[in-house]
């Protein structure tokens, strides 16, 4: 049965494993799949070294049950899809726009949306894939050369997007 959520919402899911952190069994993750699909799927970036967690999430194998303990949060689309919208986000804090902007692209839906991206690297530009096949404006913010971008994505060279960087984007972003 699928899922019910709002693209832009999250899951807790429990995994029950022994020798918890303190953390405990829970973690919310934001949905980064289309509503209504048979396979749910999640924004999730594993460190070196893992939490008790993230190893337990490691050893699940294909089919095995996770429960879920809330699906929430109210960081979604406007209803009105004609107001122009400034995403921004850092590392895989993307997750919540993916379950949008692959909604949006299930639907032929376009909305005047402009992200501002900021990564460690270009090596860590998170589901570049949908970013490009939505269509979006990106502006990536990150330290160094990126290499070849698509044509109508905008780099700048900082280690951070804060007020000063967003400023510089005045004239170089449609919308």
């Amino acid at each position: 049965k699928p899922a019910l959520f709002v693209p832009g919402q999250f899951m807790e899911l429990q995994i029950p494993h022994t020798q918890a952190d303190f953390r405990g069994i829970r973690r919310s993750f934001s949905i980064t799949s289309v509503p209504g699909a048979q396979q749910v799927s999640f924004g999730i970036k594993f460190y070196t070294p893992s939490s008790t967690y993230k190893n337990a999430m490691k050893q699940l194998t294909p089919g095995a049950e996770v429960a879920v303990s809330q699906c929430a949060g109210d960081f979604v689309l406007p209803n009105n899809s004609q107001e122009p919208l400034l995403f921004v986000a850092g590392g895989i804090g993307i997750t919540p726009f993916i379950s949008q902007l692959r909604t949006m692209m299930a639907h032929g839906e376009q909305r005047n949306i402009v992200l501002i991206y900021a990564v460690a690297s270009a090596t860590e530009i998170a589901y570049r894939e949908v970013l490009e096949a939505s269509g979006i404006q990106v502006v990536i913010v990150t330290p160094g050369t990126v290499g070849a971008l698509p044509a109508s994505w905008v780099h700048i060279d900082a280690a951070r997007a804060d007020g000063a960087v967003i400023g510089k984007l005045s004239g170089t972003v449609r919308g």
